[in-house]
């Protein structure tokens, strides 16, 4: 972005097309556990103490933000929505500032593409994602602060205080603490470290009430037992129980072998190195991750390796290593204590994806060729198209489901959540042609016949046809 605009001229022109390109998404309602942990849940919901979530939850900032915002706005969705894209817009600013402070090439462009990059669709679209947006504000806030007491340690209670506040929100920002202890030494040396050890003490904490925690329960129940099903009171006939059958499935997982996690660990890699820059694939959900590597995920690590060699020491190199270090508890190598399954999804990329944009600056920073100044407004334009495309997704819980299972056609979860979505509008014909063609896919698709989730979806198809039959 050229300097000569005027800083409040930008923000301005970049807030409106950002709301522009939101609005699609602003009156949709709840989504896969938007129910489960805040619509429905008692906690939320009920007289449930903050002191007791304060005490007993990983994530209590989290949960007593979400408790105040329902007992102010209710089931008025629009006003979430419309508080996860501020939050949006002032965590672009403070990479703004950010990057500025480090004096980093292309500062404003960086802002601007983070800002539209549709891989933060799913973070900011999806009402529960709350907790991953405050993360983000108080985790670059804490840097944004590092930056400022490696000049003046009088800045550094605000930079603990903002880390602490970051991972009581949510864990994701765990891995910053690594990030912030090597930036102090690398400007201050070995003196600074003693200043650092509060990130470091911190993140043990955030990980042993992570293991502890009765968040970390809930959420390890809800994949086993409901299967990311979005269920709704209004519909309890069609809430299914936990299957006995499954209890040790989570143990099984657990307990996957090394070529295999190898093998995911390429997969993803490959998938959110190429997202930041060419973010193609709109879906809401990717689904699973699959298990057979090929040679493009191998070609891609020794391309990294390359990419690395060639840039060593430099802040590219740094940039991209931070933003791989970001996205660790997701790479299932080092899988993140309460996802029990290793999903493409995008919000685990908001934390990561200013480094990875970063890198991807410093690289471009290089080039000096005729016409270079084309390409910012291609990827602006490219950016703002995909990102509209996957906003439109988030009107409705049925649009949201539907293209999610034209991407994954086998995942039976969306399946399911699909099938309810027709079943609160009265369209018993239309969820029984989802459930139907999940069954019949079961009869041809020992995968699909195998999966722990396709008892769920039998049983609803039959309860729906049992229903069916009954009307008059």
């Amino acid at each position: 972005m050229p300097k000569a605009i005027p800083r409040p001229v930008l923000l301005l022109v970049s807030f409106i097309l950002l709301f522009a390109l939101y609005y699609p998404s602003l009156n949709g309602g709840p989504i896969w556990d938007d129910y489960h942990n805040i619509f429905n849940d008692s906690i939320i919901t009920g007289d449930f103490s903050y002191w007791t979530i304060f005490r007993d939850f990983a994530w209590p900032i989290s949960v007593s933000v979400e408790k105040v915002l329902y007992g102010l706005w209710k089931a008025e969705y629009i006003y979430y929505h419309l508080l996860n894209l501020l939050l949006h817009f002032l965590n672009s600013y403070l990479v703004l500032k950010t990057l500025e402070k480090l004096n980093l090439p292309y500062a404003r462009l960086t802002f601007v593409l983070f800002l539209l990059h549709p891989s933060n669709v799913i973070s900011v679209g999806w009402m529960v994602q709350l907790k991953t947006l405050l993360c983000f504000t108080f985790a670059i806030s804490s840097l944004l602060f590092l930056i400022k007491a490696i000049e003046n340690k009088r800045f550094y209670p605000l930079a603990w205080i903002s880390f602490l506040i970051s991972l009581l929100a949510k864990s994701s920002s765990l891995p910053l603490s690594l990030i912030l202890v090597i930036y102090a030494y690398k400007k201050k040396g070995r003196s600074h470290l003693m200043w650092t050890l509060p990130f470091v003490l911190f993140s043990f904490y955030s990980g042993y009430k992570v293991l502890k925690s009765e968040i970390t329960t809930s959420a390890s129940k809800q994949i086993e037992s409901k299967s990311f099903v979005a269920v709704e009171n209004r519909n309890p006939q069609y809430i299914l129980p936990q299957d006995p059958s499954q209890k040790n499935d989570l143990k099984k997982k657990s307990d996957q072998g090394f070529k295999e996690r190898a093998g995911l660990f390429f997969k993803t890699s490959h998938y959110y190195f190429w997202q930041v820059l060419l973010p193609l694939d709109s879906s809401p959900v990717k689904g699973q991750v699959l298990k057979e590597t090929g040679p493009k995920e191998f070609l891609h690590i020794v391309f990294l390796a390359l990419l690395l060699f060639l840039n060593w020491g430099t802040l590219s190199a740094l940039a991209l290593l931070a933003g791989y270090v970001m996205l660790s508890p997701f790479l299932s190598i080092f899988t993140a204590p309460y996802m029990t399954l290793t999903w493409v999804s995008e919000q685990h990329m908001y934390l990561a994806l200013p480094f990875m944009l970063c890198f991807w600056m410093g690289i471009f920073a290089k080039w000096k060729f005729r016409f270079a100044q084309i390409f910012p407004i291609l990827f602006v334009s490219f950016f703002s198209f995909q990102t509209f495309k996957a906003a439109t997704y988030y009107q409705s819980d049925i649009l949201f489901y539907s293209k999610s299972l034209q991407a994954d056609p086998t995942n039976i979860p969306i399946a399911y959540n699909l099938a309810v979505a027709y079943l609160r509008r009265n369209e018993t014909n239309q969820a029984l042609a989802v459930t139907g063609q999940m069954i019949e896919m079961g009869n041809t698709n020992l995968e699909v016949k195998e999966s722990k989730y396709f008892a769920y979806i039998s049983e609803l198809h039959g309860k729906i046809v049992k229903h069916s039959l009954q009307k008059p």
